[in-house]
């Protein structure tokens, strides 16, 4: 007899708030941080600022291959090998919690490149600002470092804010390609949030 979950009903109204602040917040914030932080800058001393969407593809391309090898590697120190199913080594149950974070965090890679690809193609098709676009990139980047980091240390919201914030860049792509006057009016309202006096100078 299989026993069926309670309903957590907490849990869902804390949910029902959470998840739009989640994806919310974000919105709001990439512009100020692209204003105030110049994100671009700092990889403009490896290449010119068209290359930087073009990098931000090749970063997921490697961080998607790279990332299976930290899960492949630590496998026979937990689970028995089975290169015919691999996949079945890092289920639950049989694989601790660290190796199932490890290999969910490459799953989460191959998740998030279809909407990378998507932003880049829109942006690059419809010739966003050349500055947005790799401000944008730039914070996709740093928040998918990040996200692999907090995940490998199970912080748990460090870990869903970061990846907010990687997939919002990537929905910003899109949006301030297609809707032109979106992306001052978000500006507006990002302006409007109170920021450190010091990052301003």
């Amino acid at each position: 007899m299989t026993v069926k979950p309670k309903a957590d009903l907490a849990s869902f109204f804390v949910c029902l708030v959470a998840v739009p602040t989640f994806y919310v917040l974000p919105l709001l914030l990439i512009p100020k941080l692209s204003a105030v932080l110049r994100p671009h800058a700092l990889a403009l001393s490896w290449m010119s600022l068209d290359r930087i969407p073009g990098a931000t593809l090749l970063f997921q391309t490697v961080m998607t291959t790279l990332s299976y090898v930290p899960a492949v590697i630590l496998a026979p120190l937990f689970v028995k090998m089975d290169n015919r199913d691999p996949r079945s080594m890092f289920e639950a149950g049989v694989a601790p919690p660290l190796l199932r974070r490890l290999y969910a965090a490459h799953r989460n890679n191959i998740d998030t490149f279809p909407s990378l690809l998507a932003g880049v193609f829109v942006a690059s098709s419809f010739q966003l600002d050349a500055k947005v676009f790799a401000d944008l990139c730039v914070i996709f980047v740093l928040s998918r470092v990040l996200y692999h980091l907090v995940y490998y240390l199970n912080l748990d919201m460090a870990r869903s804010l970061s990846y907010t914030f990687g997939i919002c860049s990537v929905l910003l792509m899109i949006t301030f390609s297609l809707f032109e006057s979106f992306q001052p009016k978000l500006e507006q309202v990002s302006n409007l949030i109170p920021w450190p006096a010091s990052l301003l100078n």
